[in-house]
Order: structure tokens, then sequence, then C-alpha cells
């Protein structure tokens, strides 16, 4: 899913965190294979925690690196209060609601507002309703539009 800031740009991070989770995959299945609480158990369970922790770390470095580009370009932080459990019951796919559950929304924004306060910038939160669905210049809601809709034109 890209951020994408006010200057048009955006910022991939999807295939960053995508081969982490292959290896998770492979762990648990590994995991899932051991005789429980045996010796080859706890070692299996030991390495999916410190692979869990390191995937943990790396997103948290990559916050910390795009809150850093942002207060260096950006005086304000405006964000959305999102309903992410909202988001993930109504994705269609399977694929869609992993990866709404994988981009941890809460920990991007706490980071970028501690970042943005830290450097004395401003931190505004506006509510989510029907942002997506109104027209910025007139008002305008369409109800009509899906997840798919990237753009809304009345």
């Amino acid at each position: 899913m890209p951020h994408s800031p006010t200057d048009g740009g955006s910022l991939r991070t999807r295939s960053l965190l995508s081969a982490p989770w292959i290896k998770l995959g492979v762990l648990q299945k590994t995991l899932s294979r051991r005789k429980l609480l045996s010796r080859n158990w706890l070692k299996a369970k030991r390495k999916f925690a410190k692979e869990h922790e390191h995937v943990a770390d790396f997103r948290r470095d990559l916050f910390f690196k795009l809150g850093i580009l942002l207060t260096q370009d950006y005086d304000a932080l405006i964000s959305e209060d999102l309903d992410v459990e909202g988001l993930v019951q109504r994705g269609e796919t399977g694929t869609r609601r992993r990866r709404l559950y994988d981009s941890t929304f809460s920990e991007l924004r706490r980071c970028l507002e501690w970042l943005f306060l830290r450097r004395g910038r401003a931190v505004l939160a506006f509510p989510a309703n029907n942002t997506s669905h109104e027209c910025f210049q007139y008002g305008k809601i369409n109800q009509n539009l899906t997840m798919e809709d990237r753009a809304f034109r009345c």
C-alpha cells in the first residue's frame, strides 16, 4: 500500500516486507510439524519468534526513516482516523485483508506523530467519514465508490 504525500509522489514499501512473510511461513510450517514442547519444538519456536521480532524491528526502522524524510520536507502532518477493522471486514480478498493487518497503521501513525511533535511540527487528525466519497471542491457525496476507485470526480 503506497503512502502518498501531497506533492504527488508515493513510497512503495510492499516489496520490502514481502520476503520476510515467506520465511515466516516456512518457520511456521516447521514449528507445526514438531512435537509440542519437545526440544526441537522449542528451538523452532525460538527461531519463529526471532524472525517475528526481526520483521517488527525492520518495520519500525522503516517507519522512522519515513518520518525523518517527511519531517524534513513538511511542516504539518495531517492524518485520517481510519477504521482499520472496518476496512479489513470489507476487504474482498484474503490478500487485501492480510496486507491491511500487516500495514500496522497505528504504529506508523504513532511513529510519525512522535517525530513531528519532537521537531516542533503540527500534527492534525480528522475523522474518516466519507473522505474518499466526498468531492473536495463541492462537497457532493458518492456512495457507489468501491475500494478500487482511486479518485472521485464529480
